[in-house]
Formats: C-alpha cells, sequence, structure tokens
C-alpha cells in the first residue's frame, strides 16, 4: 500500500461496490484501486478519454500522464470522483456510487499558477493574475479565506509536481516543516517547505535538488499554510 503524504486532501468517504459481476468497463471501475487501473478504464472509453478526465479532475494533463504511468494507490476521494467519470462518459446514471451531485454547493476560490517571467520557481501573485476560478470538491472547506496555487517547476518533486494542484490557507501561520507559499512584496510567490525564522530571513527547504532557500524577512510580504493537495 502507497502511503500518502501527509497534507493530501482525503474526505474519508466511504466507497460502495456491487457484488453482481460485472465485465468490460464496469467491471474496470469495480475493481479501481491504482492509476493503472484507471489507465485500463480509459482505454475502454476510446480517444480522448484522459484529456476528458483531466478536465473533469481539474488536473495538470501532463500530470495526469505520468500518473497513469505509475501504479500508486487511488484515495477514496479519487475513487469516487474517477467513479464518476467513467459513469457520466458510460451514460450511467450520475451519482449511482454514492457520490455527491456535481451541482452540489461548493466552495469558489481563485486559481494562480502564471510563472513569473525570468523567475525560474517564481509564481505571479498579484490579484490580477488569477488564472482562473476554482470550485473545491464537495465535502473540502478550510477554514478562513483560501485560494488554490499550481506548482511551478519542478524544484519540489517528488513532494509536489510541476502542475499541481495546493489549497492554501492565506495569512495562516505555517508549521515547521510543513508546506507554504512564501509571498513577496514584488507580487510574487514560491512554494516551499516552512523551515522558520531567525536573523532577519525565511528559512525554507527544496527537495529537486535538495537544499535550503532563505529569503530576507523584509522582502516577504506573507507566509500562507498549505492545507492539501488535491
Amino acid at each position: 500500500m502507497t502511503v500518502r503524504p501527509f497534507g493530501w486532501c482525503d474526505l474519508g468517504l466511504a466507497v460502495n461496490t456491487l457484488a453482481a459481476p460485472r465485465s468490460g468497463l464496469f467491471a474496470l471501475m469495480d475493481e479501481l484501486a491504482t492509476w493503472r487501473d484507471v489507465e485500463r478504464a480509459l482505454g475502454e472509453l476510446g480517444r480522448g478519454a484522459k484529456n476528458k478526465l483531466a478536465i473533469f479532475l481539474e488536473m495538470d494533463p501532463s500530470y495526469l500522464g505520468r500518473k497513469l504511468k505509475g501504479n500508486d494507490d487511488l484515495s477514496t476521494r479519487q475513487v469516487r470522483q474517477i467513479k464518476a467519470f467513467l459513469d457520466e462518459q458510460s451514460g450511467a446514471a450520475e451519482g449511482a456510487d454514492g457520490a455527491p451531485p456535481r451541482d452540489a454547493p461548493r466552495r469558489r476560490v481563485p486559481v494562480y499558477g502564471y510563472g513569473a517571467s525570468g523567475a525560474g520557481d517564481m509564481i505571479a501573485f498579484n490579484p490580477g493574475e488569477i488564472i482562473e476560478w476554482m470550485e473545491l470538491p464537495a465535502g473540502l472547506d478550510p477554514k478562513g479565506d483560501v485560494f488554490v496555487v499550481r506548482a511551478i517547476g519542478s524544484n519540489m518533486e517528488p513532494r509536489i509536481f510541476d502542475g499541481e494542484s495546493l489549497v492554501v490557507q492565506r495569512r495562516m501561520p505555517p508549521v515547521r516543516d510543513r508546506d507554504a507559499v512564501v509571498e513577496f512584496n514584488d507580487g510574487t510567490a514560491v512554494v516551499k517547505t516552512y523551515r522558520g525564522q531567525r536573523d532577519g530571513h525565511v528559512f525554507t527547504w527544496q527537495y529537486n535538488p535538495p537544499e535550503e532557500r532563505r529569503y530576507p524577512a523584509d522582502k516577504v510580504k506573507a507566509i500562507h499554510a498549505v492545507y492539501c493537495r488535491l
């Protein structure tokens, strides 16, 4: 069993299964447990299914492609979402697996993710740089002012992948060794693991390559705690 990283969004919802054996796509849906199972199920739907799933999950297509090539376990929430997608694509009644209706009230939050010009892992973070609005999954309701950031670059891999969506609590004090968005006075931000503050600097850590990154505290506007990854 693959252990999901701390901070992964998992709503802890039960997954329903059918006792009677079924064939084709429906049999694959019953056995849905890993990303490899998802790839096999998409094969039953034909051309374009992967792109449709990426849109449905609000996931970067290239990141989804990497997940499908691996054999990691799906979280309970991911199983429910993907089953809802497969039901929808196959013409089955929406919500037959017990998933919340797609039109259920959800929290709409801004998404940031443009790379700041010539700044490597920097994300454009001005209010005018919102790239879209996203409805959080049903049942996910973090406290306070919340936004989503799409990670830029590979510097946090394998902890966080390029294009991965992070739910962030604005101005929530970060916990040491937890992921955070460090916002700067110039309207940019970075995603790093927070290591603390001392001697007039904010200390962080990245994983690829593994190294400490420090920033002058007088250039840091705010630090926002990452609530979870989608």
